[in-house]
């Protein structure tokens, strides 16, 4: 942006740096020998801010310091500073920058705010990465939720969608899918915001503007961006005058009176305040010996095996349908970071006509096994 003053000798070179898709914008408008800089936030939903500095400073002054910061309510239009000219005998110039983004970077996140886990009330998932991850999660507080590409994400506040994509079917392990990743941004409050990313395309269930309830379906999980499967990536940040967005731990409401904060390798159950109430199933409450005293009856079709996942534990039946008992035995071909919960081979009897517990096996980081049956039936 120029600006001539004819018979006063003054040019103004002001180059506003803003993008032309930024909310705020700045204006400029004389006023005798000075130009007043004014920021206008075009968006009637959000709370922005913005900060504006100025460059390549020759024969002006400003009347006030800078970079100069200001946090504009939506549609508020506010006067930032005003320039005049030193020396009216000879030209004078300047120009601006200015960075801006939503959100308010003087708030203060509310510490005893309790947050919803992410998906729906009475499923669990896995964290697969915590804060300061090795993985991607390096210098940041976030968690990435292990779950099957299309499994409905929620909101974790009330809120106001403040941007989204869902448009790209890309994704990969490699950092250039990293722009790839469909998103949705919830704007809290306090002023801070959560991120729900990697969803899969046209998995948005809302549009920027709408307004939320914590446990409103949102989105669809998916694996877009830079991903090496399916999960959720969730994390809760807050703006920052200087730098990129700070992320912020986030206590989880758990249900039952219990509250706290999320680990990586954790299988978490959403809880949502007013849901009919729900069985929890958790691999430290399996309880083996009850296990193998509940002989349930099987009729129809052929022996067979039948797995069940809890958390990190596999919990191994046989299903005996015959008229005759059967001898079993269980050994691993092949076991990689996997723990029985006896030794192997293990043989055990089960009754004709009914399904038995044989035993679990318990899944560390990296784990893989192959199972090996045999049988026979018994006099």
């Amino acid at each position: 942006m120029r600006r001539a003053l004819l018979g006063g000798a003054l040019l103004l070179a002001c180059a506003l740096m803003a993008r032309d898709e930024d909310a705020v914008k700045i204006s400029e408008r004389r006023e005798g020998g000075n130009f007043i800089l004014s920021a206008r936030n075009t968006d009637m939903r959000l709370k922005r801010w913005l900060q504006l500095s100025l460059e390549q400073m020759d024969n002006v002054a400003a009347d006030r310091p800078y970079p100069v910061q200001a946090v504009l309510l939506p549609g508020e239009t506010r006067e930032l500073l005003r320039i005049s000219q030193r020396d009216p005998s000879r030209g004078a110039a300047y120009r601006t920058s200015s960075i801006q983004g939503f959100g308010d970077p003087e708030a203060r996140p509310d510490a005893s705010q309790l947050w919803l886990v992410p998906y729906e009330h009475g499923t669990k998932h896995a964290v697969g990465q915590g804060y300061f991850g090795s993985s991607t999660h390096q210098g940041i507080q976030a968690l990435d939720f292990d779950m099957p590409e299309g499994t409905t994400i929620c909101a974790s506040r009330d809120g106001i969608v403040a941007g989204l994509k869902d448009d790209s079917d890309m994704g990969g392990q490699s950092p250039a899918y990293a722009r790839l990743g469909n998103y949705i941004e919830i704007l809290h409050d306090d002023g801070t915001w959560s991120t729900y990313a990697h969803l899969k395309r046209g998995g948005a269930l809302l549009r920027e503007g709408d307004r939320v309830r914590a446990g409103d379906p949102i989105a669809l999980s998916g694996q877009t961006g830079q991903a090496s499967g399916p999960h959720l990536h969730f994390s809760a940040q807050m703006a920052r005058w200087n730098g990129p967005p700070e992320t912020i731990p986030t206590c989880f409401a758990l249900g039952e009176g219990k509250n706290g904060f999320l680990q990586e390798g954790d299988y978490v159950y959403a809880w949502h305040p007013g849901k009919p109430a729900f069985e929890r199933k958790d691999a430290s409450t399996v309880d083996e010996a009850a296990l193998e005293r509940q002989i349930k009856p099987a009729t129809g079709g052929k022996i067979r095996f039948r797995e069940e996942r809890i958390d990190n534990k596999i919990l191994v039946y046989c299903v005996n349908p015959t008229p005759k008992r059967l001898e079993v035995t269980v050994s691993f071909a092949s076991s990689k970071n996997a723990i029985p919960s006896k030794p192997l081979p293990l043989a055990r009897i089960v009754p004709a006509q009914s399904e038995a517990f044989l035993l679990s096996i318990l899944m560390k980081g990296g784990s893989s096994y192959e199972t090996r049956f045999s049988y026979r039936p018994l006099p």
